[in-house]
């Protein structure tokens, strides 16, 4: 459990670093108080468009999720109003496909806020699949070669 932990949490990284010169990392306030942890990772394919991966921690379970955004009227890149598509799930109860939409603010000194809320179709034990997101973090910017 611990490696496909590890190896996920790689995967995500590498993910994010390869994408454009914004990544943004995060954590939930929420389940570190309840023992968890729930991280994500967002980069961006251009100033509208994002790519997010998240893992969910806790006691015997283990979630992943991975979701494409569409930011509509960004000002510092990936922020502000979201809609997008997710696909997520575990080992121990399946997996769905839903739609999302959140709302990310960004300060100046590159620390956000980010909330969202989604819904959609679970396979496997699952009707439906729950999608929730309240995270804080910080925006890594590479700076640009001329």
């Amino acid at each position: 459990m611990k490696r496909r932990v590890l190896f996920t949490l790689l995967t995500l990284f590498i993910m994010a670093g390869s994408l454009r010169s914004q990544t943004d990392v995060g954590l939930s306030p929420v389940a570190l108080l309840f023992g968890g942890l729930k991280a994500s990772v967002e980069g961006g394919l251009n100033d509208h468009w994002g790519l997010d991966g998240d893992i969910l921690i806790a006691e015997d379970v283990l979630l992943l999720t991975f979701a494409g955004k569409h930011y509509f009227n960004a000002k510092e890149g990936l922020d502000g109003f979201n809609a997008g598509v997710f696909v997520g799930g575990g080992p121990d109860i399946g997996g769905g496909l839903g739609f999302l939409a959140g709302y990310k603010v960004i300060s100046q000194k590159k620390i956000f806020f980010e909330v969202s809320l989604g819904l959609g179709r679970g396979f496997g034990d699952l009707e439906f699949i729950p999608y929730g997101k309240l995270n804080i973090g910080y925006r890594f910017v590479r700076k640009q070669k001329d």
